[in-house]
């Protein structure tokens, strides 16, 4: 029984023990530039979002926000303590109009998630969000003390006391009160997936696997020796 070719082309075809549904088509919060973790420093907000003139076609709200639906969206709406998956665009904006990009989550291959409520992300982003509905898109104002204040942010492609503009997509929402829980199981299920593509990791895992299963003297009895 030849034991030694059956694990050596184990070892070279690695990447097959990652099962397909292991592999998520949402992904879980990551580095983005929406999180109040990009900043570089802190900040202490001001009110200047709040005395800026409403643009052409958009809607301010008392905060100082002003967004603008694109597309209406006939969804489910986020729901306090939920997940939402948005894919945007963000781009550095002066008086509504756009500059430059600094990120872009179809460009990186996946949405960006995170849950309602919980404080991760800039106020005016989750502001914004959470009055959409799924499949909805929507264009979002945000002035500096609702984004990252007199901090620069996103690797200094934001300068301090900077205007910013989203164009958001929400592609989904989750339950009410269960969005932690569920990002948790799935970064731990992604952690898994990304584990088993390391062909390395896969082939110790293996032998391993094998080793640890096989009768005593299994080896030995074929004729192979470690």
């Amino acid at each position: 029984m030849k034991v030694a070719a059956v694990l050596v082309a184990a070892c070279a075809s690695a990447s097959a023990f990652v099962v397909p549904d292991f592999r998520p088509r949402v992904v879980a919060s990551r580095s983005a530039a929406v999180l109040k973790s990009e900043a570089t420093g802190t900040t202490e907000p001001s009110a200047v979002g709040i005395e800026t003139p409403v643009l052409e076609g958009f809607t301010k709200t008392d905060s100082g926000l002003q967004y603008k639906d694109l597309t209406v969206g006939s969804g489910d709406n986020p729901k306090e303590g939920g997940w939402v998956s948005v894919h945007y665009t963000g781009f550095t904006s002066t008086n509504g109009v756009p500059q430059s990009e600094f990120d872009n989550s179809r460009t990186r291959g996946y949405p960006f998630k995170f849950v309602i409520g919980d404080g991760r992300v800039i106020k005016g982003w989750e502001e914004g969000i959470r009055g959409m509905a799924v499949g909805g898109t929507r264009k979002l104002i945000i002035p500096a003390e609702l984004a990252y204040g007199n901090v620069t942010a996103a690797g200094g492609k934001i300068p301090a006391d900077s205007e910013i503009q989203f164009e958001c997509e929400l592609m989904d929402v989750g339950r009410e009160g269960t969005g932690t829980v569920e990002i948790l199981a799935e970064n731990a299920k992604i952690s898994f997936a990304n584990t088993f593509e390391n062909k390395f990791f896969t082939a110790f895992f293996t032998i391993w696997l094998v080793s640890f299963l096989a009768p005593r003297g299994f080896f030995e009895a074929n004729g192979i020796h470690f």
